[in-house]
């Protein structure tokens, strides 16, 4: 079973439930890939719908890994709050736990929320427990 939030930028996997018997199919991973050709799908009709949200990536959490193989996608910094490209960033979240995902480590601080950026609102959460990242997947073919 999955369950999206379809918005007028993006859409957000909220759930996908799946019967553990068949995990040898690798279900979460066709049914991410099923999510983002559907984004892409939409996109073609609504052209300001271009991104498709997977939620948190912890980078520690093994179940969550597979989130990075998804290209193009972004990470949201918990610092800047700004988004960027998880291949460029894999090697400084490796060697770090908590880190700025561009220039120097910043000290942790809780944003208010005029700091947020309007596509980041949905990472508001994130900001507050500092040790996971917001990742999204670029589905505009522009």
């Amino acid at each position: 079973m999955i369950v999206l939030d379809i918005l007028p930028s993006c859409v957000s996997s909220v759930y996908f439930i799946y019967d553990v018997d068949y995990a040898f199919l690798s279900l979460g991973n066709y049914g991410a890939l099923r999510e983002i050709a559907f984004t892409s799908t939409l996109n073609q009709i609504m052209k300001d719908l271009k991104y498709y949200y997977m939620g948190y990536y912890i980078h520690t959490c093994a179940k969550m890994r597979y989130k990075a193989q998804y290209k193009p996608s972004e990470l949201a910094c918990p610092f800047t709050y700004k988004w960027v490209f998880i291949s460029q960033v894999l090697d400084r979240i490796e060697a770090k736990k908590v880190t700025a995902l561009e220039g120097p480590d910043l000290p942790l601080r809780i944003p208010s929320a005029k700091n947020i950026q309007k596509d980041s609102i949905g990472s508001l959460r994130l900001f507050k427990n500092q040790k996971a990242w917001f990742l999204k997947v670029i589905c505009d073919k522009t």
